[in-house]
C-alpha cells in the first residue's frame, strides 16, 4: 500500500484537508487533528493516525523553528516525562486492551477542563499538573491523534506567539515519540511513512497561509475563545467517536 493506492482526486482532497488543518494549527496552536482525521479517515483510513501524525510532525517542526525564541522550554520540559509514560500506555492498550470506550473517557476529561479553565484565573504550572497533561496528551494522542487539548488549556491565557510557540515544540516532542510507539507496536512502517510525507505539500501550503490567518485570532482574546473552542469540539469529538 502506498501514495500510488490514492487517485488524482483523492491526493488532491487530502492536500486540500491537509491545508486548512495546517494553517488552522499554525493560526492557533493546534486542532489540525480534529479538523483532519475525521476526514482523511473517509478518504483512506490507513492514513490515520501514523500518516497523519508524520505530516502534522512536519508542521510542528517549521513553527517551532519560527517562534523558538517565545518557546517556554522549562515548562514544556517539564511536560515531557507524563507524555513519555502516556504514549508507552497508549501505544500498549492499542495492542492489548478493548478500547471503544476509551474516546467517550478522554472527551468527558476534556470537557471538564474546558469547563474549570474557562472560569479560573490561570492554572497553575507545578510539576504534577504539568506531569499530569503530559501524560494525559500522551495516551489521547497515541490512540485518537489529537495531543493538543490538555496542553493548550494550559497557555490559553498566555501571548499568542508563546503559544503557538510552545505547542510547536511540545508537538514535536509529542508527535516524534508517538510514530516511534507505532513503529514499536507494528503500526508505522514503510507505507505509512510514504502516506505521511504525500500529505506534506499541504502542511507547507497551509503554514504559509497562517501569516494572514493567525492575525485574526491574535485580536482581543480571539486565540483564547479559539483555544477553548477546539478544545470542546475535540472533547465532543471524542464522545460521538466512543
Amino acid at each position: 500500500m502506498g501514495i500510488f493506492d490514492l487517485s488524482h482526486l483523492e491526493w488532491i482532497s487530502c492536500l486540500a484537508i491537509m491545508t486548512i488543518g495546517s494553517a488552522l494549527q499554525a493560526s492557533v496552536g493546534f486542532g489540525i487533528a480534529l479538523f483532519v482525521v475525521p476526514l482523511l479517515a473517509l478518504i483512506r483510513p490507513a492514513l490515520i493516525p501514523g500518516p497523519m501524525i508524520l505530516a502534522a510532525l512536519s508542521l510542528a517542526v517549521m513553527m517551532s523553528f519560527q517562534g523558538w525564541k517565545a518557546v517556554d522550554k522549562k515548562n514544556v520540559l517539564r511536560i515531557f516525562g507524563g507524555l513519555l509514560l502516556g504514549t508507552a500506555v497508549g501505544a500498549l492498550a492499542l495492542g492489548s486492551i478493548p478500547t471503544e470506550n476509551l474516546p467517550r473517557l478522554f472527551g468527558f476529561v476534556i470537557l471538564g477542563a474546558v469547563f474549570i479553565t474557562a472560569f479560573i484565573r490561570e492554572v497553575s504550572f507545578n510539576w504534577k499538573n504539568l506531569f499530569g497533561a503530559g501524560m494525559i496528551s500522551g495516551v489521547m494522542g497515541t490512540m485518537t491523534g489529537i495531543h493538543g487539548p490538555p496542553i493548550a488549556l494550559f497557555y490559553q491565557r498566555q501571548a499568542p506567539d508563546r503559544v503557538r510557540a510552545t505547542l510547536a515544540f511540545f508537538f514535536v516532542l509529542a508527535y516524534a515519540i508517538a510514530l516511534g510507539a507505532l513503529h514499536g507496536v507494528g503500526l508505522f512502517g514503510i507505507p505509512e511513512l510514504t502516506f505521511g510525507l504525500s500529505l506534506t505539500p499541504g502542511v507547507g501550503m497551509g503554514f504559509f497561509i497562517s501569516f494572514w490567518t493567525r492575525r485574526i485570532f491574535d485580536r482581543g482574546n480571539g486565540l483564547r475563545i479559539a483555544i477553548l473552542a477546539i478544545a470542546t469540539l475535540s472533547a465532543l469529538r471524542l464522545i460521538w467517536k466512543g
